[in-house]
């Protein structure tokens, strides 16, 4: 179990990874919170 790593999304997820790193309940959550670091980098 796990929750989304994006600020404005709390959602709760299934790991099954075997790894057990995601950290992102969705691929749009993820892409968001990259866009929002690359744009953070540039200033």
């Amino acid at each position: 179990m796990g929750v989304c790593a994006l600020d404005s999304c709390r959602t709760a997820f299934v790991g099954t990874s075997r790894s057990g790193r995601r950290a992102y309940c969705c691929t749009r959550c993820a892409n968001t919170d990259a866009v929002r670091r690359h744009r953070m980098k540039r200033r």
